[in-house]
């Protein structure tokens, strides 16, 4: 699959609270970082590949747990990753500067599928001095939405948006994002986040990680 490259767009983001928000961690939005028909391509590719359990990283290495995580990974052609990390790639002095850090290389990106019942639970992606496993060097989160929420459930799905809890209050203040087809969602890997279950439909995404200048990438 091509990709054409878009540049730099807006950071504006379409947003759905589910609780007001004291705090919430910095988030770069990058609107149409994949145009909607090239998202419709990637889906329709993605449908037909393969696919195995979604897996957490831990101590061990990676490993399916049901109970924190219940999505496919599916298996994109070569060439569609390529493209994809290519554009991330041509992103990251943007992020950089966002994000006043600097980013070293970009993980392979996933790309996955969350069906009817499907979950991740809370969680950080990295950057956590507790955890010494591979995460530690992860910096920075990516998603990157295929689809949206809507009532075609060939096509489109719902429940499953992606929540951001606000560590810096007790009371767990969240904010959930419906981003529209095609953004970019980027996020510091320390901060805490969910995937709410998938009421109907297939919810595609990709995501990824920039780590640590220093540390290199083994994919």
């Amino acid at each position: 699959m091509r990709i054409r490259d878009r540049g730099r767009q807006s950071l504006k983001c379409r947003q759905s609270g589910l609780l007001p928000v004291l705090a919430m961690p910095d988030i770069f939005c990058l609107n149409h970082f994949l145009e909607t028909a090239e998202c419709a391509r990637l889906c329709a590719e993605l449908r037909d590949s393969s696919a195995s359990a979604a897996t957490v990283l831990g101590t061990e290495g990676r490993r399916v747990e049901g109970q924190m995580r219940r999505a496919m990974t599916l298996q994109a052609a070569p060439t569609t990753v390529n493209a994809v990390r290519f554009r991330l790639e041509r992103n990251r002095a943007d992020m950089a500067r966002y994000f006043a850090h600097p980013l070293g290389a970009i993980e392979a990106p996933q790309f996955l599928r969350y069906r009817k019942g499907d979950y991740f639970v809370a969680h950080q992606d990295g950057n956590t001095p507790l955890v010494r496993d591979a995460s530690l060097h992860r910096k920075v989160s990516i998603v990157i939405f295929l689809n949206a929420p809507g009532g075609d459930e060939d096509r489109e799905y719902s429940g499953g948006a992606l929540v951001f809890h606000d560590s810096g209050d007790t009371r767990l203040q969240r904010l959930a994002y419906a981003p529209a087809i095609g953004t970019l969602l980027a996020f510091r890997s320390e901060t805490t986040h969910e995937v709410l279950p998938v009421t109907g439909g297939n919810r595609y995404t990709v995501v990824s990680w920039y780590r640590d200048p220093t540390e290199p990438v083994n994919d």
